[in-house]
């Protein structure tokens, strides 16, 4: 969702720039076929993105929509088949086989500047057959301390595997 909205949000100004007749930046244009090839490879066809984390629908252009966008406002040409970041510092791994495609979590819980962010997540897994999520996230649906929000950061929540009866982090 995050990565969308920012994808989004940069390819527009890189809009006003073309129509102002002004030149896109070559550094901007070269991360923005990166981060459109991220955001290509998150999920099979036009499925939106994952709920992954504090992700939710409705927040950030759908996947589609702002694939769309940005392939009208740069020559993304070179960045299609690409899969550039989901794997390695991302903490992100994708597999797909045939019409199956599973995304898993393998990255640290939170930045370590945000451990409010944290989430119980560590090898948690989200599965599409075709381009119908058939295994999914939760994502976040409540930022308020209390009950709700406790659940949606657990383990409980998450498509993972909890060992005794702890959570995989203090949140």
């Amino acid at each position: 969702m995050y990565h969308t909205a920012l994808l989004y949000r940069i390819s527009w100004s890189l809009n006003v720039l073309r129509q102002s007749g002004r030149k896109q930046p070559p550094e901007i244009v070269s991360y923005i076929r990166s981060m459109y090839a991220c955001l290509q490879n998150v999920a099979p066809g036009w499925a939106n993105y994952p709920l992954l984390n504090d992700t939710f629908y409705r927040e950030a252009p759908s996947r589609k929509s702002c694939l769309s966008f940005v392939d009208r406002i740069v020559d993304v040409s070179s960045a299609k088949g690409e899969t550039a970041g989901l794997s390695g510092d991302s903490g992100y791994y994708t597999v797909k086989s045939g019409s199956t495609t599973v995304i898993v979590d393998g990255g640290v819980p939170c930045p370590a500047h945000l451990p409010a962010h944290a989430h119980n997540d560590i090898g948690n897994i989200v599965l599409w057959i075709d381009e119908d999520p058939v295994i999914t996230d939760t994502g976040v649906y409540d930022y308020q301390p209390g009950d709700r929000r406790d659940y949606a950061r657990s383990v409980t929540a998450h498509n993972t595997v909890q060992i005794g009866e702890n959570d995989q982090t203090v949140t």
